[in-house]
């Protein structure tokens, strides 16, 4: 629940919508500060981005060797991950790309993909989920009224592109997270960790109807062996190549034809029936504010420019239509059922089980990794 006193941050358009949101003595909020220790931690910029950039393509062409393939890179058809196969491209790596087929993609999502292939003859690896399985747990999710129901989709990816990884012996997965257009990130009380299997795995016994046989699941201990025993790096580059949302729109289109979509994340019709209607009537969330926060803070959005966007709709009326239609037929919800789940109150996922000695494990594992580092740093001076 929001704040019941009002207030918005005087830099970007986060507000009292996060219950977590801190403001200090001049009005500025705790996303705002956090975004700037987070590129001052991960963003390298002008000629030091583009050496760093260049370097790190160099070495993993270089460590290809005789293999056919010499990263994994998904491709959702967004723009973030559309640029990212770009990059690869005119930099002469030979990722395998990966389509994660889980039904929902936007038909002009299908054509940028096709285009994208067309023009760079990168191979893709289509994974295909068992739609049975899929459907019944994103029903599920929607049942059991948590806010994260993309985690459904989201904690699949680890073990997918770890299996691909592991088969084609690949050490690098590229991806397209960048701090540019996510660095302000999606508030706590707005999501849950897609981690926690044992929160699936209690909403699907509780909500759903078809045993999961072939639906990949997340193993973070299978993920930190992969990571940091036998050396799987994850890579953003996109952080080194002065990312703007405006010019990567622009060079896309130029090069394949490439159509953007409303907002950042529309390309899935699910995601964004879920961004544009679930979230903000269900739970009082508007994922625009973190992303044009975002923008703003990277300086590809005036403040002024947020606050106007954010009061138009989040849909247009002939998408919300086409959207609804799509996603009741598949799911098999009618109207009725529907319109129960919207005007339910929503539940915490911590009424159902959770795996909270996963993130303590995190931290240290973290931890051991640090010490072992500076351990190693001292014994060679």
């Amino acid at each position: 629940m929001a704040n019941e006193v009002f207030q918005q941050c005087i830099r970007c358009i986060m507000d009292t919508s996060d219950p977590d949101i801190v403001f200090d003595k001049y009005g500025i909020c705790n996303h705002c500060k956090d975004y700037e220790q987070r590129a001052k931690m991960f963003v390298v910029t002008g000629e030091d981005g583009q050496k760093k950039l260049k370097a790190s393509f160099d070495l993993i062409a270089k460590e290809r060797g005789e293999k056919e393939y010499d990263c994994l890179i998904g491709l959702s058809g967004g723009l973030d991950s559309s640029y990212l196969v770009y990059l690869a491209w005119k930099h002469g790596l030979r990722p395998l790309i990966v389509l994660l087929d889980n039904s929902w993609d936007a038909p002009e999502t299908i054509e940028n993909v096709e285009k994208i292939l067309k023009k760079t003859g990168f191979i893709a690896y289509q994974y295909k989920f068992d739609m049975d399985e899929y459907y019944d747990l994103q029903r599920a999710y929607l049942a059991s009224g948590v806010v994260n129901i993309e985690v459904v989709f989201d904690q699949t990816i680890q073990p997918i592109f770890f299996s691909l990884a592991r088969k084609y012996d690949l050490k690098y997965i590229l991806y397209g997270s960048n701090i540019a257009s996510e660095g302000v990130l999606i508030p706590r009380a707005w999501s849950y960790p897609n981690t926690d299997t044992a929160n699936l795995k209690d909403i699907h016994k509780k909500f759903g109807k078809v045993r999961l046989k072939n639906y990949p699941m997340l193993n973070p201990w299978k993920g930190y062996y992969l990571r940091f025993i036998l050396g799987l790096k994850y890579i953003a580059p996109l952080n080194w190549a002065d990312y703007n949302r405006d010019e990567a729109m622009k060079i896309l289109e130029e090069e394949f034809g490439y159509q953007y979509y409303e907002h950042k994340h529309f390309e899935s019709v699910f995601t964004r029936f879920y961004q544009a209607l679930i979230l903000p009537s269900k739970f009082g969330v508007d994922k625009r504010r973190p992303h044009y926060s975002s923008l703003i803070m990277s300086g590809q959005m005036t403040r002024e420019e947020a606050l106007v966007r954010i009061e138009i709709p989040y849909y247009s009326g002939k998408m919300y239509v086409y959207d609804t239609q799509r996603v009741l037929r598949q799911l098999n919800f009618t109207d009725e059922e529907f319109a129960r789940i919207l005007m339910t109150k929503p539940v915490p996922h911590t009424a159902y089980k959770t795996w909270w000695v996963l993130p303590r494990f995190i931290r240290f594992l973290r931890w051991v990794r640090k010490v072992l580092k500076s351990a190693k740093s001292l014994f060679k001076s």
